[in-house]
Protein backbone atom coordinates (compact mmCIF):
# COMPACT_ATOMS: atom_id res chain seq x y z
CA UNK A 1 0.00 0.00 0.00
CA UNK A 2 2.77 2.25 1.28
CA UNK A 3 6.83 3.02 0.28
CA UNK A 4 9.43 4.92 2.37
CA UNK A 5 7.68 8.44 0.00
CA UNK A 6 3.23 7.74 1.04
CA UNK A 7 0.75 5.43 -0.45
CA UNK A 8 0.92 4.25 -4.03
CA UNK A 9 -2.37 5.87 -3.88
CA UNK A 10 -3.64 9.41 -3.55
CA UNK A 11 -5.72 10.48 -0.75
CA UNK A 12 -8.19 10.82 -3.20
CA UNK A 13 -8.25 7.75 -4.71
CA UNK A 14 -7.92 6.19 -1.87
CA UNK A 15 -10.75 7.84 -0.14
CA UNK A 16 -12.67 6.64 -3.61
CA UNK A 17 -11.62 2.78 -4.47
CA UNK A 18 -10.01 2.04 -1.31
CA UNK A 19 -12.58 2.97 1.87
CA UNK A 20 -15.52 1.72 0.72
CA UNK A 21 -14.02 -1.96 0.35
CA UNK A 22 -12.17 -1.69 3.65
CA UNK A 23 -15.63 -0.47 5.34
CA UNK A 24 -16.83 -3.87 4.00
CA UNK A 25 -14.34 -5.87 5.18
CA UNK A 26 -14.24 -4.76 8.27
CA UNK A 27 -18.07 -4.91 8.91
CA UNK A 28 -17.82 -8.83 7.62
CA UNK A 29 -15.15 -8.96 10.23
CA UNK A 30 -16.72 -7.90 12.72
CA UNK A 31 -20.09 -9.54 12.22
CA UNK A 32 -18.23 -12.67 12.23
CA UNK A 33 -16.87 -11.17 15.56
CA UNK A 34 -13.29 -11.02 13.91
CA UNK A 35 -10.27 -8.69 14.66
CA UNK A 36 -9.31 -7.08 11.45
CA UNK A 37 -5.51 -5.76 11.56
CA UNK A 38 -4.58 -3.79 8.30
CA UNK A 39 -1.20 -4.79 7.89
CA UNK A 40 1.53 -2.29 5.91
CA UNK A 41 4.60 -1.24 5.75
CA UNK A 42 5.69 2.23 4.37
CA UNK A 43 4.51 5.91 5.24
CA UNK A 44 0.86 5.88 5.84
CA UNK A 45 0.30 8.85 7.19
CA UNK A 46 -1.31 11.16 4.45
CA UNK A 47 -3.96 8.54 4.32
CA UNK A 48 -4.10 7.43 8.46
CA UNK A 49 -7.20 8.69 9.71
CA UNK A 50 -9.34 7.00 6.54
CA UNK A 51 -7.80 3.93 6.69
CA UNK A 52 -6.66 3.80 10.47
CA UNK A 53 -10.11 5.43 12.01
CA UNK A 54 -12.83 5.60 9.37
CA UNK A 55 -12.04 2.24 8.07
CA UNK A 56 -12.89 0.04 11.52
CA UNK A 57 -9.74 -2.13 11.39
CA UNK A 58 -9.11 -3.21 14.83
CA UNK A 59 -5.46 -2.56 14.54
CA UNK A 60 -2.35 -1.82 11.82
CA UNK A 61 0.76 -3.80 11.62
CA UNK A 62 4.30 -3.19 10.30
CA UNK A 63 4.44 0.29 11.13
CA UNK A 64 7.48 0.99 9.12
CA UNK A 65 10.33 3.64 11.31
CA UNK A 66 12.28 3.67 8.82
CA UNK A 67 9.61 5.28 6.56
CA UNK A 68 8.43 7.66 9.50
CA UNK A 69 5.63 5.83 11.20
CA UNK A 70 7.24 6.43 14.64
CA UNK A 71 4.69 3.99 17.33
CA UNK A 72 4.83 6.56 19.70
CA UNK A 73 3.00 8.59 17.15
CA UNK A 74 0.49 5.98 16.33
CA UNK A 75 -0.27 5.48 19.56
CA UNK A 76 -1.20 9.05 20.45
CA UNK A 77 -3.20 9.76 16.97
CA UNK A 78 -4.60 6.40 17.30
CA UNK A 79 -4.94 4.80 20.68
CA UNK A 80 -7.85 2.50 20.16
CA UNK A 81 -5.98 0.58 17.98
CA UNK A 82 -4.34 -2.62 18.27
CA UNK A 83 -0.55 -2.69 17.10
CA UNK A 84 1.36 -5.09 16.10
CA UNK A 85 5.19 -4.34 15.67
CA UNK A 86 7.86 -2.39 17.15
CA UNK A 87 11.37 -3.39 16.29
CA UNK A 88 12.78 -2.30 13.00
CA UNK A 89 13.04 -5.77 10.98
CA UNK A 90 15.10 -3.94 8.20
CA UNK A 91 17.77 -2.85 10.63
CA UNK A 92 17.70 -3.11 13.83
CA UNK A 93 17.14 -6.95 14.01
CA UNK A 94 19.77 -7.46 11.04
CA UNK A 95 22.37 -5.17 11.57
CA UNK A 96 21.77 -3.77 15.19
CA UNK A 97 23.31 -4.79 18.15
CA UNK A 98 21.13 -6.65 21.16
CA UNK A 99 21.18 -3.54 23.00
CA UNK A 100 19.56 -1.71 20.14
CA UNK A 101 17.05 -4.58 20.34
CA UNK A 102 16.25 -4.26 23.47
CA UNK A 103 16.16 0.05 23.59
CA UNK A 104 13.42 -0.31 20.92
CA UNK A 105 11.68 -3.24 22.29
CA UNK A 106 11.09 -0.63 25.50
CA UNK A 107 10.31 1.96 23.34
CA UNK A 108 7.81 0.29 22.11
CA UNK A 109 6.56 -0.60 25.07
CA UNK A 110 6.53 2.47 27.24
CA UNK A 111 5.12 4.75 24.38
CA UNK A 112 2.72 1.98 22.64
CA UNK A 113 1.94 -0.44 25.11
CA UNK A 114 1.40 0.25 29.04
CA UNK A 115 -2.07 0.08 28.72
CA UNK A 116 -2.25 -3.27 26.47
CA UNK A 117 -2.92 -2.94 22.82
CA UNK A 118 0.58 -4.06 21.54
CA UNK A 119 1.68 -7.27 20.35
CA UNK A 120 5.58 -6.48 20.59
CA UNK A 121 7.31 -7.88 17.71
CA UNK A 122 9.04 -7.17 14.17
CA UNK A 123 8.22 -4.36 12.25
CA UNK A 124 6.79 -6.68 9.18
CA UNK A 125 8.46 -10.26 9.48
CA UNK A 126 10.89 -12.08 11.01
CA UNK A 127 13.49 -13.15 7.74
CA UNK A 128 16.56 -14.89 7.01
CA UNK A 129 18.91 -12.12 7.95
CA UNK A 130 17.36 -11.12 11.44
CA UNK A 131 20.55 -12.45 13.05
CA UNK A 132 18.90 -14.91 15.73
CA UNK A 133 20.58 -13.50 18.63
CA UNK A 134 18.64 -10.71 17.96
CA UNK A 135 15.24 -12.12 17.81
CA UNK A 136 15.88 -13.92 20.99
CA UNK A 137 16.75 -10.22 22.51
CA UNK A 138 13.78 -9.03 21.76
CA UNK A 139 11.71 -11.83 22.66
CA UNK A 140 13.23 -11.92 26.18
CA UNK A 141 13.42 -8.23 26.64
CA UNK A 142 9.49 -8.19 25.92
CA UNK A 143 9.52 -10.74 29.10
CA UNK A 144 11.62 -9.19 30.99
CA UNK A 145 10.08 -5.92 30.38
CA UNK A 146 6.12 -7.43 31.55
CA UNK A 147 7.87 -9.51 34.66
CA UNK A 148 9.76 -5.78 35.43
CA UNK A 149 6.36 -4.20 35.50
CA UNK A 150 3.65 -6.16 36.22
CA UNK A 151 1.55 -7.78 33.51
CA UNK A 152 -1.59 -5.87 35.08
CA UNK A 153 0.48 -3.08 33.43
CA UNK A 154 1.17 -3.91 30.24
CA UNK A 155 -1.03 -6.09 28.52
CA UNK A 156 1.06 -7.14 25.69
Amino acid sequence: LAGKNGPVYSPKHFRTFMLPRLKELTKCARELNLIYIFRTDGDIWSIADMLLRHSGVHGYGEIDQSAGMDIAQVREHFPHLLLWGGVDCAWTLVHGSTDDVRREVRYAITKAGMNGGLLLGSSNTIHPNVKLENFLAMLSEGKAFVIENGAEKVAT
